[in-house]
């Protein structure tokens, strides 16, 4: 069985209901079938579920698969298919709940709830003023009118039978206002489901053509992803439906970029507070491990532990069986039948046991380089346009990729005349943030102190403490103030690392010795474009 990995926040939705739903979607999609759920699938095996439910659900699911035209896009590629299917169920989730309560009928709900139980030896004594009221509109309904008549001739010869025959004569009543109250359930429950599936038939078509225009992109765009930052499923959990705002062109031009530029991916991968890395050993230790081995009895026909459907006459509900006691439910009967829909009682035929074994494994425990967080300062101003650009913009993605994958954190301050901040520490809640981003052009004057400033204050915070600060620029900036200088020196002492790279055709002058290593994307010549790796050694 699938579990789906995405958060569910809705409680619009049943736990077991929610599962078997997302479950018969993730199997239609991922098998590219065009969804016809059998009777052996997850919801035959509801328990709580009423007919009506489970009608709307087999109609929903049946409705969306037949209309998708993307299965072959979702046909074997379980992410993709576990994506749609989620967000499909809070689709589903939510319509639902609108039609639920658009259903009419209340009053005579309430009604027929009550002639089901009036003159029920343990519902009390019966109010024969509401009685007769309920009758009132049972009888409004053309299909009711000559079961409520024989009720009323019923009721009138309890009235006028002899006393010994009284008790019998109030069987017959009892059990003719429990007939009454059956059918007329069963008629508002007919009608129910009519407004649902009409309520559902409207909303589906416009949902599946969004569908069906959205996932295509969806599919480039967790390929892309995954291409770009590794286990595309991390930048999904908390954002179920970003994936249909995101533009997602601006993310695919600079990780094409970057598949050209080697020099920027070395770059990325060596930052990170090098001075304090540790050598990798190897470490070895010893875990208890249990597991727990599941085996099987028979249990025979032991209990009942629910309802199912069915066409087994040896375990139909009553209910159903009334069925055939009026020519104008006995059709009903038979077509459910025919088609297995029966409500049944469902046994227990097997119980299943655990076994718990232990054993002592040993494992290889590796220490891993203690890298820190980067603060990445771009120089967004009007003298970055062209190549300057996608140099950072591809650098961008680079640091990404790495921190990601390293479980690090990234701040990035884009400055020109003024700055703008984006944390990259958590990529789900902040993609389409980076997206815009990619997307704008360079443009205003270069003024450096204000990202300084932003970049000190976010050192202050334990959790940028020590960063590595990388400053891209080509270093047409006005001159750093004295104050700059010491509050770096601060932090540098305190054990932060600044580097700069500049993209240019001559490296910047570092003249107050303030950068720990400069680099130089050299664009002077088109054939030697990038920096050179041999200056990209180790930190």
């Amino acid at each position: 069985m699938h579990y789906c990995s995405y958060l569910h926040e809705d409680a619009h939705l049943p736990a077991q209901i929610r599962t078997a739903l997302e479950e018969e979607l993730y199997t239609a999609f991922n098998s590219g079938s065009d969804g016809v759920t059998h009777s052996d699938g997850e919801l035959s095996r509801l328990e709580d579920a009423s007919a009506n439910r489970l009608r709307a659900l087999r109609f929903t699911i049946a409705n969306i698969t037949r209309r998708a035209s993307f299965l072959g896009l979702t046909a074997g590629n379980s992410r993709l298919a576990e994506r749609i299917a989620h967000d499909a169920v809070e689709w589903c989730a939510n319509v639902w709940t609108q039609a639920e309560d658009a259903l009419p009928g209340e009053i005579d709900r309430q009604s027929a709830d009550y002639i089901h139980r009036a003159r029920q030896p343990d519902t009390g004594p019966t109010d024969e003023s509401a009685v007769q009221q309920s009758l009132a509109r049972a009888a409004g309904e053309a299909e009711l009118r000559p079961a409520v008549a024989a009720v009323r001739a019923l009721v009138a010869e309890e009235r006028s039978a002899p006393p010994a025959a009284r008790s019998q004569r109030s069987i017959e009543v009892r059990a003719a206002f429990d007939a009454l109250g059956q059918r007329w359930s069963a008629l508002l429950d007919s009608r129910d489901l009519s407004h649902e599936l009409s309520f559902l038939h409207k909303a589906l078509l416009p949902y599946v053509q969004s569908l069906n225009a959205r996932v295509p992109a969806l599919g480039r765009y967790m390929d892309m992803v995954r291409d770009i930052f590794g286990d595309s499923r991390r930048l999904w959990d908390r954002l179920p439906g970003a994936w249909q705002e995101v533009d997602i062109g601006p993310l695919e031009q600079y990780a094409d970029a970057l598949r050209e530029e080697p020099s920027i991916r070395e770059l990325a991968r060596i930052l990170g507070r090098g001075r304090d890395r540790q050598d990798r050993s190897a470490e070895f230790a010893e875990r208890v491990v249990e597991k727990h081995l599941p085996y099987s009895a028979s249990a025979g026909r032991s209990e009942i532990n629910g309802i199912r459907f069915g066409n087994d006459l040896t375990s139909l509900l009553p209910s159903e069986i009334f069925l055939l006691s009026s020519p104008d439910t006995e059709m009903v009967f038979y077509k459910r039948f025919a088609e297995s829909e029966l409500l049944c009682l469902a046994y227990t035929t097997e119980n299943t046991y655990y076994h718990t074994e232990h054993r002592t494994e040993r494992i290889r425990a590796v220490r891993e380089d203690r890298r820190g967080p980067i603060i990445l300062c771009l120089d967004t101003s009007g003298s970055m346009a062209g190549v300057p650009e996608r140099v950072a913009k591809a650098l961008t993605l680079a640091v990404l990729k790495t921190a990601i994958g390293e479980g690090r954190s990234v701040y990035l301050v884009a400055f020109s005349d003024r700055i703008m901040t984006l944390e990259l520490s958590a990529p789900d809640s902040s993609l389409e943030e980076l997206s815009r981003f990619l997307g704008r052009s360079y443009h205003g004057g270069t003024d450096l102190r204000p990202a300084l400033n932003q970049t000190l204050t976010m050192l202050a915070e334990d959790r940028f403490a020590r960063a590595d600060v990388l400053i891209v620029s080509d270093f047409r900036i006005p001159k750093i103030l004295d104050r700059h200088i010491q509050r770096i020196g601060r932090q540098q002492r305190q054990g932060t690392a600044f580097y700069s790279l500049t993209v240019n055709r001559t490296g910047v002058v570092d003249e107050f010795n303030i950068f720990d290593r400069s680099w130089l994307y050299d664009i002077s010549d088109e054939t030697r474009r990038g920096i050179p790796l041999r200056s990209l050694t180790a930190l």
